[in-house]
């Protein structure tokens, strides 16, 4: 009896210890200084740590929220040329791979108290919530990784409740309380080589927002392709790439197949929920849609979609700059590859969205 009561003290206390100790690790700040800074959760605290390290020299500070398509087609440094002379600032704040719902929880890491900027652009391909007929949004598993050490345990029911299935849902909530499960990849590799990754860690905050910032673009062209509405196919030049031919087949796929409306329920969702956060605040929230590729719209198959973008300006004070204004920039020269603007299309569409800030009257 004695040594059974023993064990079982035993497991407990060494329960205890692990969630103290996990705790300790990942629900602090603690682990987010040896996270592998090019890995997806890296990605997202380099992109809080380079705002957070800002200092704000204008008097209207505006910060530019995207994707990959923002990260390659907005440029921050020809901005402060062409805004040199003006009090105005805006940061790209850009996660590659990133959709609404961690633009969040972006946002409230940046921006706590919602009071720091006095626009935010929220750069989207399209003001129509097309589905995607090959993953349900609510379902995407790298939103997890790229948020998990910005998550605290209030923020189970929230995040972990998106996520369509009871199995994800389970599988999220648990991974929130036991961040490990989610980390173990990157942890691995610390523990194989400690040194190493801290040099590497120290190495790339030192160079990455310079390097960022001073990033031209990429020099490849795009040009050459076609897409027969009949047939659905899409027709790509003999010079394409294996990374040019893996975009434009995979936005095909993603854009040809059943509608059900996911697409919809989910920006909706997130979009409100950034809105709501800023809602009788000074901070303006403006929506832009980017340049499309000049093959793209390829049509799918949902003929009138929702826009909950367009349904949110009807209730609230944001803006959305027309579908028409960057029509000039989609040209098959400015992309490196269907969806992303070279280093062409980056200084043209920068030249751009400047000129909106400046002559739109969105801002006070």
């Amino acid at each position: 009896m004695k040594n059974s009561l023993k064990a079982t003290t035993t497991l407990i206390l060494g329960i205890i210890s692990f969630i103290v100790l996990e705790a300790l690790i990942f629900n602090t700040s603690f682990y987010r200084n040896f996270l592998e800074p090019t890995s997806y959760s890296g990605n997202f605290e380099c992109a809080i740590r380079k705002e957070l390290m800002r200092e704000k020299n204008k008097e209207i500070d505006i910060a530019a929220i995207g994707d990959s398509s923002l990260a390659e087609g907005f440029s921050e440094k020809i901005a402060d040329k062409l805004l040199s002379k003006t009090n105005i600032k805006i940061s790209n704040v850009a996660i590659t791979g990133s959709m609404p719902r961690v633009w969040y929880y972006l946002l409230r890491e940046i921006d706590p108290k919602c009071d720091r900027y006095d626009a935010i652009i929220i750069c989207v391909n399209s003001y129509n919530d097309y589905d995607d007929c090959i993953e349900d949004y609510s379902n995407h598993k790298l939103d997890i990784k790229a948020v998990i050490t910005r998550m605290d345990y209030l923020d189970i029911p929230t995040f972990a409740g998106d996520f369509r299935t009871l199995k994800d849902k389970i599988h999220v909530g648990v991974s929130m309380l036991f961040k490990g499960f989610i980390l173990h990849e990157d942890i691995r590799d610390f523990i194989l080589n400690p040194i190493k990754r801290m040099e590497r860690v120290q190495k790339y905050y030192n160079n990455h927002i310079n390097d960022i910032y001073n990033y031209e673009g990429n020099s490849e062209q795009f040009s050459g392709l076609s897409y027969n509405a009949d047939t659905q196919k899409l027709t790509l030049p003999n010079t394409a790439t294996e990374n040019q031919k893996y975009w434009a087949n995979n936005y095909l796929k993603r854009r040809l197949g059943k509608a059900d409306g996911s697409g919809y329920r989910y920006r909706k969702k997130w979009y409100q929920k950034i809105v709501d956060r800023y809602n009788g605040k000074s901070t303006v929230i403006i929506f832009v849609q980017l340049p499309l590729h000049p093959v793209l719209p390829i049509p799918p198959l949902q003929p009138d979609p929702p826009s909950s973008i367009r349904e949110l300006s009807n209730r609230y004070n944001i803006f959305y700059i027309e579908e028409s204004y960057f029509k000039h920039l989609e040209k098959q020269e400015y992309y490196f590859d269907i969806v992303h603007l070279n280093n062409y299309g980056r200084q043209a569409f920068t030249k751009a969205l400047v000129l909106a800030v400046l002559t739109k009257n969105m801002i006070d």
